[in-house]
């Protein structure tokens, strides 16, 4: 008798017998004769998951689980290893959590180890189980005795790959639901703009209580068109995805502690109309933040236009000798220049509300990010420096 351990949807039920299929009876539930056993040791194989082709509950909730054994955050849950190996490699690495993010972007359609993993409900791990090299395990057979196996021993939890979030204790197989939910506005300044424009929208998550250690986002975009993200995250932590300008997925992951995440998206204007009319989340995407401890839904807000507006207005953004960088009456926040890679270059203080930038702040050619911060909100762009 099979039963979710996880997950959502359907799961192929179809057993082999020592290589011969068990009749099915009705969904879930397959009948063994005695008179089918063989004397000694008896191997049941279970048939290839049928539930790939949507998220079904995979989120970032699951790769920051996944990162807290990798990072050996916790040396508990056995099984969250076991079931964040969508790579198939045998071991948890940090190409799982990558495979991950590109399947909740829909870079990719379906993850490399896709079936299901059944354990009897007798199950339990071993006390030396390795998350790092489990490749002598086979979760997608059960072998067992004929004299010795029991009732007990032929009830199997059905866990789908890549599903994570929800498993208790190194010997149990039960799932539980997250219940700390709440959620965190993702805020935008609201402004008016006009066909032919290219604009910068910088957005800001304040997570307040959570640390972010991990996010999914999906944004809906009517009228405008998506250029570049302009981000001030090291490394290759910030990842996205443009499915069509009605889904475009942002995933973030970090073992850091941070309170605020920042993007700035510079967008073509296709029709005049106010950005709160022009953005929106995606209903059908599971927007979410997570820390290692707690996790909450995102919501979008929009500000009114403030001062905001103004802050980091330039003549142009190309310096070949030097540029003047013009700032509202109060602003007093440092200005600072970050390369492509996200390494803070410099930092400089204004001085009678503007700042002036030489070639020779800069270590070479190209493009960097000017940042700084109006109203509690990061205000991000791009300037080339030839």
């Amino acid at each position: 008798v099979y039963s979710h351990g996880n997950g959502f949807g359907s799961f192929a039920s179809e057993t082999f017998l020592n290589g011969n299929l068990v009749d099915e009876v009705y969904d879930w539930l397959d009948v063994m004769a005695e008179a089918d056993l063989e004397d000694g040791e008896n191997v049941l194989e279970f048939s290839v998951s049928t539930n790939q082709g949507s998220l079904n509950g995979i989120s970032t909730i699951d790769i920051v689980e996944a990162q807290k054994v990798l990072l050996e955050i916790t040396n508990e849950y056995p099984l969250r290893a076991v079931l964040a190996d969508v790579d198939g490699s045998g071991f948890l690495g940090v190409n799982d959590l990558v495979v991950l993010r590109q399947y909740i972007l829909g870079i990719i359609n379906e993850l490399p180890a896709k079936d299901n993993l059944y354990f009897s409900d007798t199950y339990s791990f071993p006390n030396d189980f390795d998350p790092f090299d489990f490749t002598a395990e086979n979760y997608r057979e059960y072998r067992f005795d004929k004299d010795a196996v029991t009732q007990e021993d032929l009830y199997f939890n059905v866990f789908k790959m890549g599903d994570i979030n929800g498993v208790t204790t190194p010997d149990s197989l039960k799932s539980v639901t997250a219940s700390n939910r709440s959620s965190k506005m993702l805020t935008i300044t609201d402004r008016a703009v006009t066909q032919g424009q290219i604009i910068q929208v910088p957005m800001q998550l304040d997570a307040e209580e959570i640390n972010i250690n991990g996010l999914q986002l999906s944004i809906g975009l009517t009228g405008l068109n998506l250029e570049s993200i302009i981000d001030n995250y090291t490394g290759a932590q910030l990842m996205s995805n443009k499915l069509s300008n009605a889904d475009i997925r942002f995933s973030f992951i970090d073992d850091a502690e941070q309170q605020y995440f920042d993007i700035t998206l510079e967008l073509e204007v296709l029709a005049d109309g106010m950005l709160s009319d022009m953005i929106a989340l995606n209903s059908d995407f599971e927007n979410s933040v997570v820390s290692y401890t707690g996790n909450a839904d995102i919501d979008l807000g929009f500000d009114q236009s403030s001062s905001v507006d103004e802050v980091l207005e330039m003549n142009g953004n190309v310096l070949s000798g030097s540029i003047e960088i013009n700032l509202p009456i109060n602003h007093t926040a440092a200005i600072y220049l970050y390369d492509l890679q996200g390494k803070l270059i410099s930092t400089h203080t204004p001085q009678s509300h503007k700042v002036v930038l030489q070639k020779n702040d800069f270590p070479m050619s190209g493009m960097y990010i000017i940042s700084t911060y109006s109203d509690g909100r990061a205000v991000s762009k791009k300037l080339i420096v030839i």
